[in-house]
């Protein structure tokens, strides 16, 4: 299941409409969960804020994917998030860490953004992350009118060795680097 486990301290206030889980701690995927949320039902808006101890993207995206298809297509990825993570008449502020992500056998430490959905689509917005002994910084906009993802930022201190031999290449050059980009896929 998506969800294991899940327990916290249900608080509402009706004259504020609101309703908060404080003290979320939960599993999700085999990983630790904790933090809070709170619902604003006269906003009709959602503020959460998220820590998972590591969390492996190829096993949650192919439990939403059918079994014939890869696990990690742009495309699915591209239509899940605007599918389910932008809703016009719902707002949301989602503050997410993740000690350790795992994607297409590349492990991301410490992870960290803050998702919002808007008229552009839905924005990670700042995102940073360490990858290959070095750090990406930057942000991410899921589009919901060209139905693309950009992705613009830096990585900086980047181990080359290590990057190459991630691809099963042979680490011939050594050294950093350094790289800025502003990609659309």
């Amino acid at each position: 299941p998506l969800i294991s486990h899940l327990e916290g301290d249900l608080v509402s206030d009706w004259k504020a409409q609101t309703i908060s889980l404080q003290k979320l701690r939960g599993k999700v995927y085999q990983s630790a969960l904790k933090g809070q949320a709170l619902l604003n039902l006269k906003k009709n808006h959602l503020d959460l804020d998220l820590e998972l101890d590591r969390l492996k993207a190829d096993v949650l995206l192919a439990y939403q994917t059918p079994a014939t298809s890869t696990p990690l297509q742009a495309n699915h990825l591209k239509t899940h998030l605007q599918q389910v993570a932008y809703q016009p008449s719902f707002s949301y502020n989602a503050k997410i860490k993740i000690a350790q992500l795992q994607a297409k056998g590349t492990s991301f430490q410490n992870v960290s953004t803050t998702m919002k959905n808007h008229a552009e689509g839905v924005s990670l917005s700042p995102l940073s992350a360490g990858l290959y002994g070095g750090k990406f910084q930057g942000n991410a906009l899921v589009s919901t009118s060209n139905k693309r993802v950009k992705l613009q930022g830096s990585l900086e201190q980047l181990n080359v060795p290590k990057l190459l031999e991630s691809f099963g290449q042979k680490a011939v050059i050594t050294g950093s680097g350094h790289a800025k980009f502003n990609l659309w896929f």
